[in-house]
């Protein structure tokens, strides 16, 4: 008979933190305290989801035809804002408001915004 190798919970939830590499190195260049959200977890695919959105918004031909991109536009940088500093916009000075949005173009596009 052969052995059944049966792992309980604890065995199966003892893995080791990962963080992505591109995502973890950007957060170290923009000098956000703390970590980045674990790989592959709900908070990194919301993170990266809002930060697609809010790319969108920022490379949009039409962007002044879309009716409420601007008010969508601000509430998707403070949804970021809140995630990478724990901070809502209004609440952060110019230079710092500008790192976020640069973070969320290059983490989706996966170069800096020139």
């Amino acid at each position: 008979m052969e052995k059944l190798d049966i792992k309980t919970n604890t065995e199966q939830q003892e893995k080791p933190r990962e963080y992505d590499q591109f995502l973890s190195n950007l957060w170290k260049r923009y000098k956000f305290l703390g970590k980045p959200p674990l790989k592959d977890t709900a908070v990194e695919q919301r993170l990266k989801e809002t930060c697609l959105s809010y790319y969108k918004l920022m490379t949009s031909d039409h962007l002044i035809r879309v009716k409420g991109s601007e008010s969508k536009k601000r509430e998707l940088h403070n949804q970021i804002a809140l995630m990478v500093i724990g901070k809502q916009r209004s609440d952060i000075d110019t230079e710092t408001a500008g790192k976020i949005a640069e973070f969320a173009y290059e983490l989706t596009a996966g170069e800096p915004l020139v």
